[in-house]
Protein backbone atom coordinates (compact mmCIF):
# COMPACT_ATOMS: atom_id res chain seq x y z
CA UNK A 1 0.00 0.00 0.00
CA UNK A 2 1.81 2.95 -1.40
CA UNK A 3 0.54 5.74 1.02
CA UNK A 4 2.39 4.60 3.68
CA UNK A 5 5.60 4.83 2.07
CA UNK A 6 4.14 8.53 0.94
CA UNK A 7 3.43 9.56 4.85
CA UNK A 8 7.44 8.48 5.49
CA UNK A 9 8.78 12.24 7.31
CA UNK A 10 5.46 12.76 8.45
CA UNK A 11 6.51 14.17 11.99
CA UNK A 12 3.72 13.74 14.25
CA UNK A 13 2.31 17.27 15.94
CA UNK A 14 -0.20 19.84 14.88
CA UNK A 15 0.21 23.19 12.97
CA UNK A 16 -1.02 26.91 13.27
CA UNK A 17 -3.57 27.20 11.14
CA UNK A 18 -2.58 30.52 10.12
CA UNK A 19 0.92 30.33 9.75
CA UNK A 20 1.04 26.58 8.95
CA UNK A 21 4.02 26.62 11.48
CA UNK A 22 4.04 23.53 14.15
CA UNK A 23 2.47 24.35 17.44
CA UNK A 24 4.87 24.45 20.65
CA UNK A 25 2.43 23.75 23.52
CA UNK A 26 -1.53 24.76 23.85
CA UNK A 27 -3.64 26.30 21.37
CA UNK A 28 -7.06 27.22 20.85
CA UNK A 29 -9.18 24.47 18.61
CA UNK A 30 -9.76 26.78 16.38
CA UNK A 31 -6.72 27.73 15.47
CA UNK A 32 -4.79 24.29 14.75
CA UNK A 33 -5.24 23.23 11.08
CA UNK A 34 -5.84 19.36 10.04
CA UNK A 35 -4.31 19.00 7.28
CA UNK A 36 -5.81 17.83 4.04
CA UNK A 37 -3.57 15.59 1.84
CA UNK A 38 -1.51 18.16 -0.28
CA UNK A 39 -1.24 20.19 2.87
CA UNK A 40 0.05 17.47 4.87
CA UNK A 41 2.31 16.17 1.74
CA UNK A 42 3.59 19.99 1.81
CA UNK A 43 3.97 20.94 5.18
CA UNK A 44 5.33 16.87 6.58
CA UNK A 45 3.11 17.47 9.85
CA UNK A 46 0.26 15.89 11.33
CA UNK A 47 -1.81 13.79 13.62
CA UNK A 48 -3.64 10.52 13.09
CA UNK A 49 -6.28 13.03 11.75
CA UNK A 50 -4.22 14.48 9.23
CA UNK A 51 -2.60 11.08 8.57
CA UNK A 52 -5.85 9.26 7.98
CA UNK A 53 -7.47 11.76 5.86
CA UNK A 54 -4.41 11.85 3.49
CA UNK A 55 -4.92 7.63 3.70
CA UNK A 56 -8.65 7.41 3.01
CA UNK A 57 -8.19 10.05 0.08
CA UNK A 58 -5.45 7.91 -1.45
CA UNK A 59 -7.22 4.55 -0.74
CA UNK A 60 -10.57 5.35 -2.22
CA UNK A 61 -9.00 6.65 -5.68
CA UNK A 62 -7.31 3.19 -5.77
CA UNK A 63 -9.71 0.91 -4.32
CA UNK A 64 -12.84 2.68 -4.66
CA UNK A 65 -15.41 3.90 -1.02
CA UNK A 66 -16.71 0.50 -0.88
CA UNK A 67 -13.27 -1.29 0.12
CA UNK A 68 -12.19 1.68 2.36
CA UNK A 69 -13.52 2.66 5.91
CA UNK A 70 -12.58 4.91 8.46
CA UNK A 71 -12.59 4.21 12.02
CA UNK A 72 -12.63 6.69 14.97
CA UNK A 73 -12.59 6.51 19.12
CA UNK A 74 -11.86 7.96 21.69
CA UNK A 75 -11.02 6.41 24.70
CA UNK A 76 -9.87 7.58 28.47
CA UNK A 77 -6.27 6.47 29.35
CA UNK A 78 -4.70 5.59 33.17
CA UNK A 79 -4.84 9.68 33.56
CA UNK A 80 -8.58 9.75 32.54
CA UNK A 81 -7.70 12.09 29.55
CA UNK A 82 -9.53 11.58 26.59
CA UNK A 83 -7.33 10.48 23.66
CA UNK A 84 -9.00 10.10 20.14
CA UNK A 85 -7.66 8.73 17.23
CA UNK A 86 -8.74 7.78 13.70
CA UNK A 87 -7.33 4.72 11.37
CA UNK A 88 -8.23 3.53 8.02
CA UNK A 89 -9.44 -0.61 7.56
CA UNK A 90 -9.10 -1.62 3.76
CA UNK A 91 -10.99 -4.50 1.99
CA UNK A 92 -8.66 -5.57 -1.08
CA UNK A 93 -10.67 -8.63 -2.80
CA UNK A 94 -11.89 -10.98 -0.14
CA UNK A 95 -9.41 -9.75 2.83
CA UNK A 96 -9.09 -6.62 4.92
CA UNK A 97 -6.54 -4.71 6.23
CA UNK A 98 -5.50 -2.28 8.44
CA UNK A 99 -3.59 0.64 7.51
CA UNK A 100 -1.80 2.46 9.94
CA UNK A 101 0.91 5.47 10.33
CA UNK A 102 0.27 8.14 13.50
CA UNK A 103 0.31 5.33 15.79
CA UNK A 104 3.97 4.97 16.19
CA UNK A 105 4.23 1.63 17.65
CA UNK A 106 1.77 -0.25 15.47
CA UNK A 107 2.62 1.42 12.27
CA UNK A 108 2.45 -0.90 9.00
CA UNK A 109 -0.09 -2.38 6.99
CA UNK A 110 -1.28 -4.97 9.04
CA UNK A 111 -3.61 -8.07 7.83
CA UNK A 112 -4.84 -10.24 5.90
CA UNK A 113 -7.47 -10.41 8.19
CA UNK A 114 -11.82 -12.52 7.41
CA UNK A 115 -12.71 -9.10 8.42
CA UNK A 116 -13.49 -5.71 9.75
CA UNK A 117 -15.04 -6.99 13.27
CA UNK A 118 -11.53 -9.53 13.38
CA UNK A 119 -9.45 -5.33 13.04
CA UNK A 120 -11.78 -3.64 15.59
CA UNK A 121 -10.87 -6.55 17.84
CA UNK A 122 -7.47 -5.89 17.64
CA UNK A 123 -7.56 -2.24 17.66
CA UNK A 124 -9.73 -2.67 20.77
CA UNK A 125 -7.06 -5.10 22.44
CA UNK A 126 -4.15 -2.14 22.35
CA UNK A 127 -5.87 0.13 24.05
CA UNK A 128 -4.22 0.94 27.69
CA UNK A 129 -5.02 -1.16 30.54
CA UNK A 130 -8.06 -0.05 31.80
CA UNK A 131 -9.19 2.64 29.60
CA UNK A 132 -12.72 2.46 28.38
CA UNK A 133 -13.98 3.22 25.18
CA UNK A 134 -16.04 6.54 25.40
CA UNK A 135 -16.94 7.07 21.28
CA UNK A 136 -16.78 4.88 18.89
CA UNK A 137 -17.54 5.78 15.47
CA UNK A 138 -17.29 3.26 12.68
CA UNK A 139 -17.24 4.71 8.51
CA UNK A 140 -16.52 7.66 8.74
CA UNK A 141 -16.74 7.92 4.85
CA UNK A 142 -18.96 10.88 4.36
CA UNK A 143 -18.09 12.92 6.82
CA UNK A 144 -14.53 12.75 5.31
CA UNK A 145 -15.69 12.87 2.19
CA UNK A 146 -17.59 16.36 3.63
CA UNK A 147 -14.51 17.89 4.92
CA UNK A 148 -12.19 16.83 2.04
CA UNK A 149 -14.74 18.59 -0.34
CA UNK A 150 -14.68 21.89 1.26
CA UNK A 151 -12.72 24.59 0.35
CA UNK A 152 -11.34 25.73 3.00
CA UNK A 153 -8.70 24.76 5.99
CA UNK A 154 -10.14 22.34 8.48
CA UNK A 155 -9.79 23.49 12.01
CA UNK A 156 -9.22 21.14 14.91
CA UNK A 157 -12.62 21.97 16.27
CA UNK A 158 -14.29 21.24 13.33
CA UNK A 159 -12.60 17.86 12.48
CA UNK A 160 -14.04 17.18 16.39
CA UNK A 161 -17.30 18.17 16.23
CA UNK A 162 -18.16 16.27 12.89
CA UNK A 163 -16.07 12.97 13.63
CA UNK A 164 -16.90 12.65 16.96
CA UNK A 165 -19.75 15.20 17.31
CA UNK A 166 -17.63 17.47 20.31
CA UNK A 167 -19.30 20.77 21.10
Amino acid sequence: MAEIDDLVGVKYGNLDIHTKKPIKGKIDGNAILVCKPDQLMKYKVGTCWDQSLYTYARLKKDLGTANVRVIGYVYNDEHNEHITHTTVLVKDKKDYYWSEHAWYEHQGVHGPYKSADEIIREIKSYLPKGSKILVWKDNLNNVYDKLLAQNKDISFTQFATEVFDFN
